[in-house]
């Protein structure tokens, strides 16, 4: 049944969302909005902070260059003298290649209020990559490669938002990363998304394997507080995927309005809002490494398991790649942990 995100909004007492007319940041066709994207040619991050920052600045011009993006761009990335906060110069209202929004304020995006992964490169490519950074998802300085005798750097994922997106890990200096690279010439109100479709949010409640498939799926319905829909937990049991848990038809869409998934075989963005408004980094039950693959031994036995050795697989709610957010790895049965909920 088509759910009007607006509608639930209001009903759950959240943020209001402005009417949609047209892709988000753009105005027939032409983006109207900062451009954010990350660079399919890579760099080696040098030693010393200028170093740093003019060549990263200078993939950045390149990049944009050849993907036909007009404007001044600049490197996320910190060193141990400049912020990359810093660097955007009260730039507001980011949006990918393909016009779709990523953030408005960087006050915004450091909180973990992100809307579609930067993982579109500046010919409007998808590109799942690690990214240098330097700097942590709330804008922390982290580790840098001119922090001697450091040779180390954090880095981000492209294909993930709220908790991974600029700090995931950290590798050595002595490899090459791409780089995100943000526009800083405008500062316009982004236009949220406001999609339509069926309901897909992280529960606010975290589950505690014992009662069965039925135990998760009555605390989605718990959580969404919405008597006249169906919501279920995306979890798998071993003899059922979690894709088959669900009826064909319109799309998922989270709270926000962003499209989730129009298929579960893929995610357009990542489940980490509750229904409260909150985007949130944190563990979440599914049971599977897979969309389409059956829990195999590590869904608490069907959920229903009590027992300390038993596991069950754990996905993180900030990826927006399958094999990164499906099944990331193994946890006791005993550790409550949050769930994805969809509307069927």
């Amino acid at each position: 049944m088509t759910l009007r995100v607006l509608a639930v909004l209001a009903l759950a007492g959240c943020v209001s969302i402005p009417p949609f007319h047209g892709d988000p940041g753009t105005d027939g066709g032409a983006i109207t909005n900062n451009v954010v994207f990350v660079t399919s040619g890579t760099l080696l991050v040098p030693a010393t902070s200028a170093d740093i920052l003019t060549a990263g600045d200078a993939l950045c011009a390149t990049a944009a260059t050849s993907g036909h993006l007009p404007g001044t761009f600049v490197a996320w990335l910190s060193t141990q003298t400049t912020s990359a906060r810093d660097r955007l110069a009260g730039a507001h209202g980011f949006v990918r290649p393909d016009g779709k929004p990523f953030g408005d304020t960087i006050t915004d995006i450091l909180a973990g209020t992100m809307y579609y992964p930067p993982d579109l490169d500046e010919h409007g490519a998808f590109l799942s990559a690690n990214v240098a950074t330097g700097v942590d998802n709330d804008g922390t300085l982290g580790m840098t490669c001119d922090s001697h005798p450091n040779d180390t750097t954090w880095i981000g994922l492209s294909d993930s938002t709220t908790g991974h997106w600029s700090h995931n890990d950290d590798e050595p200096c002595s490899i090459r990363y791409h780089l995100y690279c943000f526009q800083i010439d405008r500062s316009a109100p982004l236009a949220k998304p406001a999609e339509t479709g069926r309901l897909a949010f992280l529960s606010t409640t975290k589950f505690a394997s014992g009662g069965g498939l039925s135990a998760a799926d009555a605390l989605c319905t718990t959580d969404a507080n919405l008597p006249a829909r169906t919501f279920r937990a995306l979890v798998a049991t071993e003899g059922i995927q979690p894709f088959e848990r669900f009826g064909h038809g319109l799309q998922w869409v989270r709270p926000d309005g962003a499209v989730v998934s129009k298929t579960l075989t893929s995610l357009e963005a990542p489940i980490t809002q509750t229904l409260d408004g909150a985007y949130i980094a944190d563990q979440v039950f599914t049971g599977t490494d897979s969309l389409t693959a059956t829990g195999a031994g590590h869904d608490c036995n069907n959920w229903s398991s009590v027992a300390s050795a038993d596991e069950g697989v754990i996905s993180l709610s900030g990826f927006a790649d399958i094999g990164k957010s499906i099944g990331t790895y193994l946890d006791s049965c005993t550790r409550p942990s949050r769930l994805f909920c969809l509307e069927d």
